[in-house]
C-alpha cells in the first residue's frame, strides 16, 4: 500500500506517469473507492448531506466516461485502466488537501488576510491538480505537455460546467 501511495504521489508530482502502474482491475477499483471516500468527504463539508451519493457518482462517471471515449478515439483504450487508476489515485490524494481549506473557509469570512491565503492556496490547488492530470492524459496519450495541459483544462472546466448543471445552487 505504500508503494502505491508513493506512486501516486510521484504521478501528482509529474515524476511518473500511468504507465508505471499496474493494469489491474483491482488497483482501479482501490483507486475508485479511495476518489469516491475523498470526495465524499469534500461534498459532505461543501453540500451536507444534499444529494451526497449522486454528487459523488455523478463525479466519478465524470472522470471515467471522458477517458475512456478519448483513449478509445485515439486508439489507446489499453490504456484505460492505468489511467483512471492514476487519475482517481492523485485526485484521492490531493482531495485531503483541500479539507483544511474547506474547514477553515468559514473563520476566513471575519479575517480577510486568513481569505486571500485560503484562496492563493485554492488556486495553486487547482492549478497543480491541472498540471498533475495533464501530465497524465499526456503520457495516456503521448502528447507534448502543452497538450496534455490544454486537455486537462478543457477536461476540468467541462466536468466542473456538468456537476454545476446537474446540481445547482440553491442561494
Amino acid at each position: 500500500m505504500q508503494a502505491l501511495l508513493k506512486t501516486w504521489l510521484d504521478l501528482a508530482l509529474l515524476r511518473r506517469g500511468p504507465g508505471d502502474l499496474p493494469d489491474s482491475v483491482t488497483l482501479f477499483g482501490l483507486a475508485a473507492c479511495a476518489y469516491l471516500s475523498a470526495g465524499a468527504l469534500q461534498a459532505w463539508l461543501i453540500y451536507g448531506g444534499d444529494r451526497l451519493a449522486e454528487r459523488i457518482l455523478a463525479d466519478l462517471a465524470l472522470v471515467l466516461l471522458p477517458v475512456w471515449i478519448l483513449l478509445r478515439a485515439t486508439g489507446r483504450g489499453h490504456r484505460y485502466n492505468q489511467t483512471t487508476s492514476a487519475m482517481l489515485g492523485v485526485g484521492a490524494l490531493l482531495g485531503p488537501v483541500v479539507v483544511p481549506l474547506l474547514w477553515l473557509s468559514g473563520p476566513a469570512e471575519r479575517f480577510p488576510v486568513l481569505g486571500l491565503v485560503l484562496y492563493g492556496a485554492s488556486v495553486g490547488l487547482i492549478l497543480w491538480y491541472t498540471l498533475a492530470i495533464g501530465h497524465i492524459l499526456r503520457s495516456a496519450l503521448d502528447l507534448g505537455r502543452l497538450a496534455g495541459v490544454a486537455i486537462a483544462a478543457t477536461y476540468l472546466l467541462g466536468t466542473a460546467t456538468v456537476l454545476t448543471r446537474l446540481f445547482p445552487s440553491e442561494g
